[in-house]
């Protein structure tokens, strides 16, 4: 089922208070699936593309590629049962495509099967087995790069949000200079597909400098995301001693 999110209309609402502005962020989630067991609620997004969306984790880290994980914190939102407790099964890109294949193979199922393997979800996913069985086909070899605790999916998008109250309090303080970003060593950077280019007056060739964004594995983000949740008990446990 598609849902709504930000409307006043609808139950789910992504509110920020930021220098006492409220910010409601606004969207439509394609998709929402729900497994209920035993007390509990997994909840799963999927966000349908008219080509082939790869999600980047690195790129989610890095507050570039949010769409998945906010959507998935709205649906969690959008789901009201006092006798459950709502949690995160995992979100994902669905390619909507007719794909092409060259292939010298003559029998229509196998040539089938090849283009059924150019239409594959791609997204984060929580670790646990039953739910992983449960929500679709997750080959563990081939995915596993994108599985997550429950606890990692969690501090994520807590990790996204904060990104979020950032920068709209950077927008509603006035800070709206170009700043793109640089990947890659500069084989990527934000300019490269922009609309705006020929009056936004960044000039990388006059000297102005790209915000450059490291990528990083797996495992970094892992590490990175412990380190921010021991950081914030940590706060947490500071502001409580002094109370």
């Amino acid at each position: 089922q598609e849902a709504k999110f930000g409307d006043e209309a609808t139950d789910s609402e992504i509110k920020l208070l930021i220098d006492d502005e409220k910010v409601n962020l606004v969207g439509t989630i394609d998709r929402i699936d729900i497994l209920k067991e035993e007390g509990k609620i997994y909840v799963k997004i999927i966000d349908y593309k008219t080509r082939d969306k790869k999600f980047s984790l690195s790129d989610a880290y890095n507050g570039i590629d949010i769409q998945l994980l906010l959507y998935l914190y709205a649906a969690l939102n959008a789901i009201k049962d006092p006798q459950s407790e709502i949690l995160p099964a995992g979100a994902f890109y669905f390619p909507v495509i007719n794909p092409m294949v060259e292939t010298s193979e003559r029998e229509p199922k196998t040539i089938e099967k090849q283009r059924e393997d150019r239409i594959k979800a791609d997204g984060i996913v929580i670790d646990e087995e039953e739910i992983l069985d449960k929500i679709g086909k997750i080959d563990k070899k081939r995915d596993g790069r994108n599985i997550f605790t429950l606890e990692e999916v969690e501090a994520l998008i807590e990790h996204i949000l904060s990104d979020i109250n950032k920068n709209v309090s950077k927008m509603l303080s006035g800070e709206i200079q170009a700043l793109p970003v640089s990947q890659n060593n500069g084989q990527r950077t934000a300019c490269d597909y922009c609309r705006y280019a020929s009056i936004c007056r960044f000039e990388a060739d006059l000297g102005d400098e790209y915000r450059v964004l490291y990528s990083y594995d797996h495992e970094q983000i892992r590490l990175k995301l412990k380190e921010e949740q021991k950081n914030k008990h940590k706060e947490e446990q500071d502001e409580h001693k002094l109370d």
